[in-house]
Protein backbone atom coordinates (compact mmCIF):
# COMPACT_ATOMS: atom_id res chain seq x y z
CA UNK A 1 0.00 0.00 0.00
CA UNK A 2 1.52 3.31 -0.89
CA UNK A 3 0.58 5.33 2.50
CA UNK A 4 2.07 2.71 4.64
CA UNK A 5 5.52 2.53 5.45
CA UNK A 6 7.45 0.14 4.18
CA UNK A 7 9.12 -2.64 6.72
CA UNK A 8 11.43 -5.91 5.70
CA UNK A 9 11.35 -8.62 7.59
CA UNK A 10 15.11 -8.73 8.70
CA UNK A 11 16.20 -8.22 12.11
CA UNK A 12 17.24 -4.49 13.12
CA UNK A 13 21.01 -4.49 11.81
CA UNK A 14 23.67 -3.90 14.08
CA UNK A 15 25.04 -0.10 14.53
CA UNK A 16 28.50 -0.06 12.53
CA UNK A 17 31.64 0.57 14.23
CA UNK A 18 30.22 -0.11 17.67
CA UNK A 19 32.75 -2.24 19.79
CA UNK A 20 29.70 -3.31 22.48
CA UNK A 21 28.89 -6.59 22.82
CA UNK A 22 26.68 -7.94 25.53
CA UNK A 23 25.30 -4.91 27.20
CA UNK A 24 22.86 -5.24 30.14
CA UNK A 25 20.30 -3.24 28.12
CA UNK A 26 19.81 -2.88 24.28
CA UNK A 27 19.05 0.32 24.74
CA UNK A 28 22.16 1.50 26.22
CA UNK A 29 23.92 -0.49 23.41
CA UNK A 30 21.48 1.77 20.29
CA UNK A 31 22.70 4.83 22.38
CA UNK A 32 26.45 4.40 23.09
CA UNK A 33 26.88 3.00 19.15
CA UNK A 34 24.81 5.88 17.62
CA UNK A 35 26.95 8.40 19.42
CA UNK A 36 30.05 6.78 18.20
CA UNK A 37 28.96 7.16 14.71
CA UNK A 38 30.24 10.38 13.46
CA UNK A 39 28.32 11.00 10.40
CA UNK A 40 24.94 10.46 11.93
CA UNK A 41 26.09 12.80 15.08
CA UNK A 42 26.64 15.49 12.16
CA UNK A 43 23.73 15.28 10.49
CA UNK A 44 21.69 15.56 13.69
CA UNK A 45 23.67 18.41 14.94
CA UNK A 46 24.73 16.52 17.71
CA UNK A 47 28.67 15.93 17.33
CA UNK A 48 29.65 18.92 19.49
CA UNK A 49 27.46 18.58 22.32
CA UNK A 50 28.12 14.98 22.10
CA UNK A 51 32.22 15.69 22.13
CA UNK A 52 31.88 17.12 25.17
CA UNK A 53 31.12 13.88 26.45
CA UNK A 54 33.41 10.72 27.54
CA UNK A 55 31.91 7.39 26.49
CA UNK A 56 34.81 5.77 25.61
CA UNK A 57 34.89 4.01 29.13
CA UNK A 58 30.93 4.08 30.20
CA UNK A 59 27.72 3.36 28.70
CA UNK A 60 25.25 6.12 28.88
CA UNK A 61 22.68 5.39 32.01
CA UNK A 62 19.38 5.85 31.14
CA UNK A 63 16.96 6.31 33.75
CA UNK A 64 15.37 4.16 36.23
CA UNK A 65 11.85 4.30 36.90
CA UNK A 66 12.54 5.33 40.76
CA UNK A 67 14.69 7.94 39.20
CA UNK A 68 11.52 9.67 37.21
CA UNK A 69 9.00 9.02 39.61
CA UNK A 70 10.38 9.46 43.64
CA UNK A 71 8.19 7.91 46.45
CA UNK A 72 5.68 9.47 46.95
CA UNK A 73 5.02 11.31 44.24
CA UNK A 74 1.23 10.64 43.58
CA UNK A 75 0.60 10.44 47.94
CA UNK A 76 -1.00 6.87 47.11
CA UNK A 77 1.46 3.67 47.31
CA UNK A 78 -1.88 2.03 45.50
CA UNK A 79 -1.28 4.25 42.41
CA UNK A 80 2.37 4.79 42.63
CA UNK A 81 2.58 0.80 42.27
CA UNK A 82 0.21 0.34 39.55
CA UNK A 83 2.14 3.05 37.73
CA UNK A 84 5.17 1.08 38.15
CA UNK A 85 3.83 -1.71 36.63
CA UNK A 86 2.12 0.00 33.67
CA UNK A 87 5.46 1.55 33.06
CA UNK A 88 7.31 -1.41 32.97
CA UNK A 89 4.63 -3.44 30.60
CA UNK A 90 4.86 -0.91 28.38
CA UNK A 91 8.69 -0.31 28.14
CA UNK A 92 9.29 -4.33 28.10
CA UNK A 93 7.00 -4.64 25.21
CA UNK A 94 8.93 -3.52 22.15
CA UNK A 95 11.63 -6.31 23.72
CA UNK A 96 12.25 -9.45 21.15
CA UNK A 97 14.71 -12.02 22.27
CA UNK A 98 16.43 -10.15 24.64
CA UNK A 99 16.75 -6.91 21.78
CA UNK A 100 15.09 -3.55 21.69
CA UNK A 101 13.14 -3.64 18.16
CA UNK A 102 13.16 -0.56 16.78
CA UNK A 103 10.03 -1.61 14.22
CA UNK A 104 7.69 -2.55 16.82
CA UNK A 105 8.46 0.90 18.68
CA UNK A 106 8.12 2.81 15.69
CA UNK A 107 4.65 0.65 14.32
CA UNK A 108 3.17 1.09 17.80
CA UNK A 109 3.80 4.47 18.13
CA UNK A 110 2.19 5.54 14.92
CA UNK A 111 -0.85 3.30 16.27
CA UNK A 112 -1.08 5.18 19.60
CA UNK A 113 -0.50 8.77 17.82
CA UNK A 114 -3.87 7.51 15.57
CA UNK A 115 -5.91 6.52 18.43
CA UNK A 116 -9.53 7.52 18.46
CA UNK A 117 -10.22 7.59 22.23
CA UNK A 118 -9.80 11.36 21.90
CA UNK A 119 -12.76 13.28 21.70
CA UNK A 120 -11.27 16.21 20.38
CA UNK A 121 -10.53 14.64 16.81
CA UNK A 122 -12.47 16.22 13.88
CA UNK A 123 -12.67 13.04 11.59
CA UNK A 124 -12.29 9.85 13.87
CA UNK A 125 -13.46 7.64 11.45
CA UNK A 126 -10.80 8.37 9.17
CA UNK A 127 -8.06 8.42 11.85
CA UNK A 128 -9.98 4.96 12.63
CA UNK A 129 -9.07 3.58 9.37
CA UNK A 130 -5.85 4.82 9.32
CA UNK A 131 -4.96 2.73 12.56
CA UNK A 132 -6.31 0.11 11.50
CA UNK A 133 -4.15 -0.24 8.69
CA UNK A 134 -0.68 0.12 11.36
CA UNK A 135 -2.19 -2.45 13.00
CA UNK A 136 -2.45 -4.96 10.30
CA UNK A 137 1.08 -3.78 9.39
CA UNK A 138 2.02 -4.73 12.84
CA UNK A 139 0.26 -8.04 12.85
CA UNK A 140 2.09 -8.56 9.86
CA UNK A 141 5.17 -7.80 11.09
CA UNK A 142 5.12 -9.83 13.92
CA UNK A 143 4.25 -12.50 11.93
CA UNK A 144 7.15 -12.57 10.16
CA UNK A 145 9.55 -12.94 12.98
CA UNK A 146 8.09 -15.10 15.10
CA UNK A 147 6.58 -17.85 15.19
CA UNK A 148 2.50 -18.06 14.74
CA UNK A 149 1.58 -18.34 18.79
CA UNK A 150 4.18 -15.77 19.90
CA UNK A 151 3.39 -13.65 16.93
CA UNK A 152 -0.14 -13.76 18.24
CA UNK A 153 0.71 -13.28 21.79
CA UNK A 154 2.94 -10.16 21.27
CA UNK A 155 0.37 -8.79 19.38
CA UNK A 156 -2.72 -9.06 22.09
CA UNK A 157 -0.26 -7.80 24.47
CA UNK A 158 0.39 -4.95 21.94
CA UNK A 159 -3.80 -4.13 21.67
CA UNK A 160 -3.02 -3.93 25.53
CA UNK A 161 -0.70 -0.93 25.33
CA UNK A 162 -3.86 1.41 24.24
CA UNK A 163 -5.67 0.81 27.60
CA UNK A 164 -2.54 0.71 29.41
CA UNK A 165 -1.24 4.10 27.69
CA UNK A 166 -4.89 5.39 28.82
CA UNK A 167 -4.46 4.02 32.19
CA UNK A 168 -0.92 5.74 32.67
CA UNK A 169 -2.77 9.15 31.17
CA UNK A 170 -5.79 8.71 33.48
CA UNK A 171 -3.31 7.97 36.65
CA UNK A 172 -0.91 10.88 35.58
CA UNK A 173 -3.87 13.35 35.43
CA UNK A 174 -5.23 12.25 38.68
CA UNK A 175 -1.88 13.38 40.29
CA UNK A 176 -1.83 16.44 38.57
CA UNK A 177 -5.41 17.63 39.66
CA UNK A 178 -4.44 16.47 43.42
CA UNK A 179 -1.69 18.85 42.57
CA UNK A 180 -3.60 21.81 41.85
CA UNK A 181 -6.16 21.36 44.40
CA UNK A 182 -3.45 21.45 47.50
CA UNK A 183 -1.85 24.07 45.68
Amino acid sequence: HPHLPHLTTDRPAPIKNCPEKAPSCPMKKHVRCMSMDKSLMNILGLEEKLSKLNLEKTCPKLPKYRELYRTNWAGNSEVEEKHRELTVKITCWPIINKQMDPKLIALMTTILMFNTDSSELVDSANVEKVQLKYLLLLQRYLKSILPPKAANEKFLEGMLLLSYTKELKELEDMHINRAKIIC
